[in-house]
């Protein structure tokens, strides 16, 4: 199930996708129901021949999911719960199921209240990947010197370095690069960092969403995963 933000572009549709996991469902019936801000918004819903392959139905009654305003101490939504009701399924040789309506669901709406948005050019961009990039980038800086014998922080780092390079590397190097990390650590060359380095086209945003080499294993894993 997808409900229609205020964030999404156009057009913003919600929709729904049935499928049968066991065996062929000659037809199901349903009624699917959305409640918000006193308001109750119902779309019949009856499909045929469903199996594996997800059948996509849009619920063209339903407005769009975006804030309405604040009542009290909470945030009020255009639509806040759904459910489907008087579910009934036809199944091979004209069997007859009837399927005890679920709960009511409440939309945990955060995709507003936990993420950061910027509107340009008329669409919404959700900027949590950005936000975590430079925040990851902002740590490697400010914990340069303080972790292993190449001072530099890096949760995926091994545990261990080979003991050669203690040799090559004195005790000089940790305030050093303890000064160095706390000047790159600002806030504002941390962004003009960041956006240097994907403007430059040299460094994507991983699936961890962390600034790697447009050409390093984890981003050529990521780009794949993706199509």
């Amino acid at each position: 199930m997808r409900i229609a933000q205020s964030t999404d572009p156009e057009p913003q549709q919600s929709k729904v996708a049935f499928r049968s996991t066991r065996g062929r469902i000659e037809r199901f019936q349903a009624v699917f129901e959305a409640e918000g801000m006193g308001r109750r918004y119902q779309e019949n819903v009856t499909i045929h021949g469903v199996d594996a392959t997800p059948i996509v139905c849009a619920l063209s009654s339903l407005p769009v999911c975006e804030p309405v305003g604040i009542f009290g101490l909470a945030m009020k939504y255009s639509l806040e719960t759904v459910r489907f009701y008087s579910c009934v399924a036809t199944l091979e040789g004209d069997r007859v199921e009837q399927i005890s309506s679920p709960l009511r669901q409440s939309l945990t709406q955060t995709w507003a209240e936990n993420s950061h948005w910027k509107e340009r050019w008329g669409i919404w961009w959700n900027l949590d990947s950005i936000m975590l990039a430079q925040q990851e980038l902002q740590i490697f800086w400010r914990w340069l010197g303080t972790y292993s014998h190449f001072g530099l922080y890096s949760p995926s780092a091994p545990s261990s370095r080979p003991k050669v390079i203690s040799r090559f590397i004195g005790w000089w190097w940790r305030p050093i690069a303890k000064a160095v990390g706390s000047l790159m650590g600002m806030r504002w060359l941390v962004v003009l960092q960041f956006w240097s380095a994907v403007w430059s086209g040299l460094f994507v945003i991983d699936a961890d969403d962390r600034l790697s080499w447009r050409w390093s294993q984890r981003a050529k894993t990521h780009a794949k995963s993706n199509g």
